[in-house]
């Protein structure tokens, strides 16, 4: 018979909330490859359509699950920036609707991708480069833009020199007022970083480098006796007098 209490009767057990087990790349990741993909895998079966994943800085993720609605692979079109701390914040609900909470992984969770070291990809002059013109700039061309500010070059023998830059901060003009000395060698060193920090490190032509101003072919400046001189005495020393010093 019925009582006071219904009859059937029933009652909800507590819910079991989802957490993220665990990331790849795991928090706190450094060096992670621009192109990698992000891993998540869930405690339990997710709502699908209801969880997002939201990235800071801003990039587009797309979605791909697996094993039951427990692993979210996100994969982007965009590779992430260079040397870049990321962070990415997780929601969502299982299947019964109770919502996403913290658990042995930090939610959000970040990384920082690879730092490249910037690097001179080639020089003008060349590296043993001879006959530059006296009055010619010295180009250098690096594998990434640089922080002008922080780049700067010198000069052996020393002259003054005042810096113009193009190619999004990839390529620097050197330029000096006072011209270059004959057959001078000059050595060119750079320092430097890029936009993230990086410092300037060995590439493929090297830092220093040399090369040798404009070296004009030697000539006479006079003789004694002078062309066509008459009368001239026997015992007569005869002199030349070079443009250069000569190999004697």
């Amino acid at each position: 018979m019925t009582g006071p209490a219904p009859n059937p009767w029933r009652f909800t057990t507590v819910g079991v909330n989802p957490y993220v087990v665990s990331t790849d790349p795991v928090h706190g990741a450094t060096g992670v490859p621009l192109g990698a993909n992000v891993i998540i895998t869930f405690s339990e079966s997710m709502d699908a359509p209801n969880v997002t994943v939201t990235p800071n800085p801003t990039i587009f993720l797309a979605y791909s699950w697996s094993e039951n609605d427990t692993v979210l692979l996100l994969s982007h079109f965009t590779a992430f920036a260079e040397c870049t701390v990321y962070a990415l914040t997780v929601a969502g609900d299982d299947l019964n609707g109770d919502p996403l909470v913290v658990g042995p992984v930090p939610n959000p969770f970040s990384f920082t991708t690879i730092c490249f070291a910037p690097f001179i990809t080639n020089t003008n002059p060349a590296n043993g480069a001879v006959q530059v013109d006296v009055l010619a700039s010295i180009w250098v061309n690096f594998s990434e833009p640089m922080d002008t500010v922080q780049t700067s070059a010198t000069l052996a023998p020393s002259l003054a020199l005042t810096y113009a830059w193009s190619n999004a901060n990839q390529t620097l003009e050197i330029r000096h007022a006072i011209p270059f000395t004959d057959c001078q060698l000059y050595q060119v060193t750079v320092t430097g970083r890029d936009t993230s920090g990086n410092t300037l490190v060995a590439g493929p032509v090297p830092n220093p480098w040399s090369f040798r101003a404009f070296c004009p072919a030697p000539y006479i400046v006079s003789t004694v006796p002078a062309d066509g001189a008459t009368n001239v005495p026997t015992p007569t020393p005869v002199g030349v007098t070079f443009s250069k010093a000569m190999g004697t």
